[in-house]
This record gives C-alpha cells, sequence and structure tokens, in this order.
C-alpha cells in the first residue's frame, strides 16, 4: 500500500469507483451487506475495538472501508429503490406533455425519440424516456402533448441483462407511447443541447465539403458524431479492436490537448495563461463532443493536472484518474454500468500499469543518447506493449459483453493510431481553416484518400479468417479476473513484485488462449442446429466444423437472423461461412445488406430463379455481394450443398396463386438421420411432402399450414422428433399427431412463439 500512504483519500476514491461499477451487477443484499460489513468495520477501528498498531496500515484500512461503504450506499439508493420506484410506473397512463431531446429513427408510421418529461403528475420534470409515437419528422425542442402509457424497457429488445444495464447507464428506466399532439417548440438553453446543435452544424461542414463517407469519418473522430459512418468500416474497426478509434476518447483527447499545447508554446504564451487557456479547450472538447464516459474521464484527468500546475504542485495521475471515476459515478449512479465508461477506466488504468512497470522493463543509459532507429525501435516496443496491456487489462469486460477478441487488436493499433493521430490534427487544421477556403480546401480534399486507404486496409485485415476468436467459454472468468487484478495491483508493489505480478497475469492470459485453442478442438466435430422463430420470421443456424450457416425460411425474415446472430456466441463463433435463401423476397436486399454490414458474411446461397421477378432479385443480391466481397452460389432444386460434412438441400418451390410468397422448407443430413424444416404452407407441395414424410427429424415451422388448413402426414417408423408450433399443433391432423406421442422412441416438441429448437450431434470419424 505505498502508493496510497501520502494520500489515502485516493484510496477513498478508487475503492468507491471500483466498488460501484462492481455492484451495479450485484443484487440488494450484496450491496446492502458490503455497505454495512464496511461500516462495521469502520466503527470497530475507530471505537479500538480493533486494534491496530501501523498507523498506515490503519489509515489504509479505514480508507477501503470509506469507499466500500460510500459505494454500498450510493449504489443502493440507486438501483433498489430510485430504478424501482420509476418502475413502479409501468402499466400505468396520464395526460402528460414530453419534449424531445434527440431522434433515434424515424419512418412515415412510426419514430422512436429521446424524451424528457416537462408535465406530468406520475414522473419528476426532467426524467429522461424512450418515446414512441407514430409522429414522424421531430426535432429537438418540439413538444408532445397526449395520454402516455408507461411501459417496460424489455419492449425495446433490451431483454438481455446487459442490454437493460447500458439503457439505464444513460439515464432512460421507462419507456412511453401513445395518442400525441404537436404542442410548440421549446429549445433548451443548456449548454449540452448548443453544444449539440454546434456538433450538427460542424458535421455538416465536413459532409459538405469532403463527402459523405469522409466527412464522417472526420465527424466521427474530431466531434464523436458517427452518424454518417458506414456500417461496414465499424464493423471491421470493431473486429481489428480499433473501434475506441471511430468515437471520441482517451486517444483523441490526448492529441487535441497537445496539439493545442504546441499550438500555444509556439504563441509564446506563459505557462500560467497557457494552463488556463488548455483548461478552456478542454471544456469546449468535452462539451463538444457530447459528453461521452472516456471524454468525461479524460477531461476530468486532464483537468485536475492542469489545476496542480495552477497551483504549482506536481500531478498526482493516480489521485486524478481516482476522484474522476468517483466524481462520475457520484454525479450519476447508474453510469457505473456503462460499458463504455468501464472500458475507458480499465484501459487507462493500463496505461498507469505500464507507466509503472516501464521503468523497470526497459532500461536506458542516462548517459548515452539513442539513434533515430533505436528510438524508433523503442517507441514501437512501447505501443505494442502498452496495447497488450490495456488489452488485458480489458479482458473481464470484453468476455462480459462482447465474447469475441480481436487477435491483430496490438499489430492494428500500432499501425492505425499514428494514421488516426494524423488525420485528427488534419481535421482541427481543416475546422480552424474553414472561414479560408483556399486555404483549407487542400485539407478538405486530403480526408477522402485518407478515408479510403483507412476502410480498404480495414476490411481487409477484419476479413482474414481466425481474426476474431471467442472468448465467451465458462471457465474464462476463472482467468481472466485473477489476470486483471495481477494488472490492477502492478502499482502497489515494489520492483520484484512488478514482475512477478506481470509474470502472472501472463500467464493466465496465455492458459486462456489454450483453452480456447483447446475448446475449439474439442467441438471441430460437434453439429449443431439451432431453430429460432418469431411470428412468421423464422430459420435455423448450422454449425459444423466450427462454422455457422444460417437460413431464412420464411416471409424475408426481418427479425430471425438478428437472433440467429445472437445465438452465435453459444456457438463460439464470429462470423458466418454461408447465408442460405430458401426463396426471394422483396425485403431480403435490406436485409442482407444490414447483415453484410454487421458481420462478416464469406458466401450466400440462392435457390435457382423461377420467374423473372425472382431473376431481377438475384441480380439485386448478386450486386449486393459484390460491393461486399460476399461470394455467390446458385443451388438448383433438390441439389445436395455441402457444408462442412454436413449436407444441406432446398427442395423445389411452389408458388400458390392465393398466397404471397412460395413453399418453402430445407433438408438438412445430420450424422444421426435426415432433419426436415418445413416452413410456409409445406402441405401444398409435393416434394416438400415427400421430404417430411421421410424424415428422421421434423420440424414444423410457423405459418407451416397453409390457411388453417388440416393436414395429416404418411405414419413413418422410426421417426425420432417432431418439433412443431402452436399454428401446426392446431390443424395437425389428430390421428398422426396421437400416434407419434404414442411411441416410445419418439420425442414430440412444442414450441412457443420465442422459442428455440436446440438439435446437438457428433460425427464419429
Amino acid at each position: 500500500m505505498k502508493l496510497f500512504r501520502a494520500s489515502p483519500l485516493t484510496l477513498v476514491f478508487l475503492c468507491f469507483f471500483i466498488a460501484s461499477c462492481l455492484f451495479a451487477y450485484a443484487g440488494f443484499y450484496v450491496r446492502a451487506g458490503a455497505a454495512t460489513a464496511a461500516a462495521l468495520g469502520i466503527t470497530l477501528i475507530l471505537t479500538g475495538a480493533v486494534c491496530l498498531r501501523d498507523p498506515e496500515l490503519r489509515q489504509g484500512i479505514l480508507a477501503f472501508c470509506a469507499g466500500i461503504a460510500a459505494a454500498g450506499l450510493l449504489s443502493s439508493l440507486a438501483w433498489d429503490f430510485a430504478v424501482p420506484w420509476y418502475e413502479s410506473r409501468i402499466g400505468r397512463s396520464e395526460e402528460a406533455v414530453f419534449r424531445i431531446v434527440e431522434c433515434e429513427y424515424t419512418t412515415v408510421y412510426a419514430s422512436r425519440y429521446d424524451a424528457e418529461v416537462m408535465e406530468s403528475s406520475l414522473l419528476p420534470r426532467g426524467t429522461r424516456i424512450v418515446l414512441e409515437t407514430a409522429l414522424s419528422g421531430l426535432g429537438e425542442g418540439d413538444l408532445l402533448r397526449g395520454e402516455a402509457s408507461y411501459g417496460s424497457l424489455a419492449e425495446l429488445g433490451t431483454e438481455s441483462r446487459n442490454a437493460r444495464l447500458s439503457r439505464l447507464a444513460d439515464g432512460f428506466v421507462l419507456t412511453a407511447e401513445g395518442s400525441f399532439t404537436h404542442d410548440g417548440v421549446r429549445h433548451s438553453l443548456r449548454p449540452s443541447v448548443l453544444f449539440s446543435r454546434l456538433r450538427g452544424r460542424l458535421t455538416s461542414l465536413f459532409t459538405a465539403r469532403a463527402g459523405r463517407d469522409a466527412g464522417g469519418l472526420a465527424a466521427a473522430v474530431l466531434l464523436g458524431n458517427r452518424s454518417f459512418l458506414p456500417d461496414s468500416l465499424k464493423r471491421d474497426f470493431r473486429r481489428l479492436g480499433l473501434a475506441h478509434l471511430l468515437a471520441v476518447s482517451g486517444t483523441h483527447f490526448a492529441v487535441t490537448v497537445s496539439f493545442f499545447t504546441k499550438l500555444f508554446g509556439r504563441l509564446r504564451i506563459r505557462r500560467r495563461p497557457r494552463a488556463v487557456l488548455s483548461m478552456a479547450v478542454i471544456l469546449f472538447f468535452m462539451l463538444l463532443t457530447g459528453g461521452s464516459p472516456s471524454v468525461v474521464r479524460a477531461g476530468s484527468m486532464h483537468l485536475l493536472i492542469q489545476l496542480s500546475r495552477l497551483a504549482s504542485r506536481k500531478a498526482d495521475t493516480i489521485h486524478s484518474f481516482a476522484l474522476s471515476g468517483a466524481l462520475m459515478v457520484l454525479i450519476r449512479p447508474l453510469s457505473a454500468a456503462d460499458c463504455s465508461l468501464q472500458l475507458s477506466f480499465a484501459a487507462t488504468w493500463a496505461c498507469i500499469v505500464w507507466l509503472a512497470f516501464r521503468g523497470s522493463f526497459l532500461r536506458t543509459n542516462p548517459g548515452k543518447k539513442a539513434g533515430p532507429v533505436r528510438r524508433l525501435i523503442r517507441s514501437g516496443g512501447e505501443t505494442v506493449l502498452l496495447t497488450a496491456a490495456a488489452t488485458m487489462m480489458t479482458l473481464p469486460l470484453i468476455w462480459l459483453y462482447f465474447g469475441e477478441l480481436p487477435l491483430l487488436s496490438v499489430p492494428a493499433n500500432l499501425a492505425a493510431v499514428p494514421f488516426v493521430t494524423l488525420l485528427l490534427e488534419i481535421c482541427w487544421l481543416c475546422l480552424l481553416l474553414s472561414p479560408v477556403r483556399v486555404l483549407s480546401a487542400p485539407l478538405f480534399a486530403l480526408l477522402d484518400p485518407a478515408f479510403r486507404l483507412l476502410s480498404a486496409a480495414a476490411s481487409a485485415l477484419a476479413r482474414i479468417p481466425g481474426a476474431v476468436i471467442s472468448v465467451r467459454y465458462g471457465f474464462a472468468p476463472f482467468l481472466l479476473i485473477p489476470a486483471a487484478v495481477c494488472l490492477f495491483a502492478v502499482p502497489l508493489f515494489e520492483r520484484k513484485g512488478k514482475g512477478r505480478a506481470v509474470g502472472a497475469a501472463v500467464m493466465l492470459t496465455a492458459l486462456l488462449f489454450a483453452g480456447c485453442g483447446i475448446g475449439r478442438a474439442l467441438s471441430r466435430d460437434d453439429v449443431v442446429l439451432i431453430r429460432s422463430g418469431i411470428k412468421k420470421n423464422e430459420g435455423f443456424l448450422l454449425q459444423a466444423d466450427n462454422r455457422i450457416l444460417l437460413c431464412d425460411m420464411s416471409d424475408g425474415s426481418s427479425a430471425v437472423f438478428g437472433t440467429l446472430t445472437a445465438r452465435m456466441d453459444d456457438c463460439h463463433a464470429c462470423e458466418i461461412d454461408a447465408v442460405v435463401l430458401t426463396h426471394y423476397h422483396s425485403r431480403h436486399s435490406q436485409l442482407l445488406g444490414r447483415l453484410f454490414s454487421r458481420e462478416i458474411v464469406r458466401s450466400l446461397w440462392l435457390p435457382e430463379p423461377q420467374t423473372d421477378a425472382e431473376g431481377e432479385a438475384v441480380r439485386t443480391l448478386t450486386g449486393l455481394c459484390e460491393e461486399n466481397g460476399v461470394e455467390v452460389r446458385m443451388l438448383a432444386p433438390g441439389e445436395d450443398a455441402e457444408f462442412h460434412g454436413v449436407s444441406v438441400r432446398i427442395p423445389e418451390r411452389t408458388y400458390l396463386s392465393r398466397s404471397s410468397h412460395p413453399v418453402s422448407g430445407a433438408a438438412v443430413e445430420l450424422p444421426s438421420g435426415t432433419l426436415v424444416f418445413a416452413s410456409c404452407s409445406f402441405s401444398e407441395s409435393e416434394s416438400l411432402l415427400r421430404e417430411a414424410e421421410g424424415a428422421d427429424i421434423l420440424i414444423l415451422g410457423n405459418h407451416s399450414p397453409v390457411y388453417k388448413k388440416t393436414f395429416a402426414l404418411s405414419p413413418r417408423e422410426g421417426t425420432k422428433a417432431v418439433a412443431l408450433c402452436a399454428d401446426a399443433e392446431d390443424h395437425a391432423d389428430p390421428g398422426w399427431l396421437g400416434a407419434l406421442e404414442e411411441d416410445p422412441d419418439c420425442r414430440v416438441v412444442r414450441l412457443v412463439e420465442t422459442s428455440v429448437f436446440i438439435l446437438k450431434d457428433r460425427r464419429i470419424r
């Protein structure tokens, strides 16, 4: 505890911040119990019931307990009293007035906005909610009056705990919907709103002069506005571990502060006025970029450092780090669950660890001046080790939130950080010189080739097979958490202790990679089929040889690909080898466009077109695949397509005069037998009926019987399992279904609307 002897208050702030982040994932009894135990420890020490002769140890334990007690009390008030009080309004309605803060999306028939309460009898003024309404095209400041019905965050697709915590961390507890009328406009004069308008105007400046894509990149790295960034670029940067470069973070903040510090130095401004000007730039930049957690963290630390300089005191990085974290959580207790806040502080602590350890790792001769080559090698080595330390420190959070680790993170950061640093400086020059078109035009012209170079390199690297691996294994936390604790504790040790702590962290991380490799090797022969469906939208995921195939079975499934890609975590997969369409629909181009921009997809399998409309759809999809580097494969009716040792077959499609889409189905030859997935109107197709009657495992999906028509299949001995949805069960011939249920060797499974059907098999080599 040598580090905190001089300033026990730093230990209080650090314990308060870390405990608050941990308590965000705990329950009431854990939070209350920890606060009570810490308060009891303080009482026993202060009253002398527990005697500690060492005053430094006594001081350290008191600081530790004070931080835990404060965090437990504040977390309980926020998570166990404030949030439940707001959620008690779910299901209630009232006449209320809301002010639009920001538009999430808007269409001609439905829109979603971030709003705040202006008049309400149930909620305090200023409460932030997610507002859904049929009114479209609204902007900041528009007032809506009407009968509002309050709902749960689960209605936004935030059923998972992480998604709910993310919304709560942003300050949203409830949703509201209803019939509203426009009640005027009342713009806010808060600095955050005024700077939001300024950010929008500067974004328009960049997109107008540099083009949508290049200007969108500039607006992202300089202003934190990612609205105009191509989704494919976000995907590629995420897979390379570079996502922090596309959102204003501590890296951008450090570059900005360094840029203006050099500028003030060239202008020969004295130390104290320079510190005041630097603080003004920091505050301006924090407001301009929207105040994301990483920016607030970096800004708070820089402000504290500048204040130290004004007071002629030595800046204490760890104290600034702990105090900024404590202040952020104290002001907004629910932000302790914010993923970006936790990642930002974890990466910053890794930098502090590196500064504490680098002196013993990279020894230099102070009397000998290093040459340029030696300095370049040293700088590159430090960047590699710093990036590796940040990755190791954030691995537990990566496991918790994302489940995948980019293996190219270190070399990609080594190459991209200098490039983005230069790009950021060019963006600042563009902004400062924008009133003078003659000077700014060449700089704006540089942004387009920079964007093309960056996006092309990112796309090529992100598509390398195995560039990302899954770490969502059950054993991972038992290695990741100790490794992170060892790294966290490095500044607390003496020289020998530092080396041992880093060595232990490296060893545990190496064991994690070894475990992931063994897990992949053991699951190579596994064959997994997962069926998922929501209303008419359904499909299945097939895993073979650790590769993933997705199949769309029904009416242009606009929702099923999202549910299936979420299941990829269970298969420890990070990319899609093939997407199969069993039919054509007008939604498919938009649906696949979104999928290609979010996930790496290697190939698209299409059934041979039977009509002119299908031929046009094929041309559209082929063009989309060419844009995204996806291979196209055409499947003849009844052709067995090999997918890593498993055959997939699409029966001949049958069009019905009274239906808007064809009969669809698929057959999969699993090691244990033939599985047939019969979807839309399967009983109207002779070929699909024959496939279904010969199946060892049969899935009757949503919308499978056409127009509520009773159907029956010829009895067959040896059927192993039948899974059917409610619609199919209601219209199945009772005799056929009864015979299956009486068969002791056949398993009959009822599927509710959102249930999944998982079938695991294994190949015997």
